[in-house]
């Protein structure tokens, strides 16, 4: 029995990626496109060396480094900045000046060209300081299920396009 290459996995996966943000899977194969979109969830996770928390799986934690427009509602109103990095679980951004651990904002996050905006309530978890800045770390509260797929989709999407280079 043979093997099947690393390279040729990617392809695969990356076909039924892109079918499935077109809508085009069967129920077998989205069954089998989740499976391995959770596989490759899974080896990420363990290549950033990421903790999973109880009760979270890996596609939750997976992180990807990708900046991206925000706005958050801070105490002076709507501030708008860059993500670090998002997973489906939340996001860290830089902010001039960053409300309390604990605190609860609204935002407003741009996930593509003429897409509209994912938007909810961001609970900040921790505040990391910076040169002149602030690093805000927050999780996503309550994201509606079309709000979590789209922001899967996006996230896959950048998986996808390093592997593409």
């Amino acid at each position: 029995m043979g093997t099947l290459k690393l390279s040729d996995w990617i392809a695969g996966f990356c076909q039924l990626h892109e079918r499935a943000k077109a809508g085009g899977l069967a129920p077998a194969e989205k069954t089998q496109y989740l499976s391995a979109r959770d596989e490759l969830a899974g080896a990420l996770v363990t290549a950033q060396r990421l903790t999973l928390k109880d009760g979270e799986t890996p596609r939750q934690a997976m992180r990807v480094a990708r900046a991206m427009p925000v706005e958050m509602e801070l105490a002076k109103g709507w501030v708008s900045a860059l993500t670090q990095d998002v997973s489906v679980g939340g996001l860290s951004a830089l902010v001039s000046a960053s409300p309390p651990v604990g605190s609860r904002l609204q935002f407003r996050l741009k996930i593509g060209r003429g897409e509209e905006p994912l938007s909810g309530a961001l609970r900040v978890v921790s505040v990391i300081e910076q040169k002149g800045a602030a690093r805000l770390c927050a999780s996503f509260e309550q994201l509606t299920p079309n709000h979590r797929e789209r922001l899967e989709f996006m996230l896959f999407d950048n998986v996808v396009a390093h592997f593409k280079r």
